[in-house]
């Protein structure tokens, strides 16, 4: 994995691109290599994600090949709620990476007991779950090194709904 690690605006972001980056050998080396069998001139696939970068006006294709432009046509990093028969094979190589990653850095088991801790820690009898979660997030946050959005995000996924709010 090849990274430009200046290009990452905290910590935070560096560690969950390293993490999404370790699913796509793992999980897409068959994928990229049948593709290869299309394409010989294919060597790597770049990721540009602008939402990852320090300077988000960059062009996300700076730089790639024509064929690497064409490989990644209809790839849309925001399309996660795309219906299933929406998402390009792009897509979902990105989307599986993207949502791997948290679940690598955040274990269901061990996040639960986590959340639970911090949801009694910040309850006082008073506040509204919206607002233990306003607290418990940055927590769950700092806890695990990984950004708000993908705390929030994880809480969602185990069940704790009221995350939604929040943001």
């Amino acid at each position: 994995v090849y990274m430009d690690y200046g290009a990452c605006k905290s910590q935070k972001v560096l560690e969950e691109v390293l993490a999404h980056e370790c699913v796509h050998p793992e999980e897409h080396g068959l994928y990229f290599t049948l593709q290869r069998i299309n394409n010989e001139r294919l060597d790597y696939l770049a990721c540009f994600d602008a939402r990852y970068r320090e300077d988000e006006e960059e062009d996300a294709y700076e730089g790639l090949l024509e064929e690497e432009r064409v490989w990644y046509e209809g790839y849309d990093p925001e399309n996660d709620q795309a219906k299933p028969a929406e998402k390009s094979e792009i897509e979902w190589v990105e989307w599986q990476a993207r949502n791997i990653g948290r679940r690598i850095k955040m274990p269901a088991k061990q996040t639960k007991r986590r959340i639970d801790e911090l949801i009694n820690a910040f309850s006082d009898g008073q506040r509204t779950m919206l607002e233990i979660m306003e607290q418990v997030i940055p927590a769950l946050s700092e806890f695990y090194v990984v950004t708000e959005e993908t705390a929030r995000k994880r809480l969602i996924e185990l069940g704790y709904s009221t995350a939604r709010g929040v943001g």
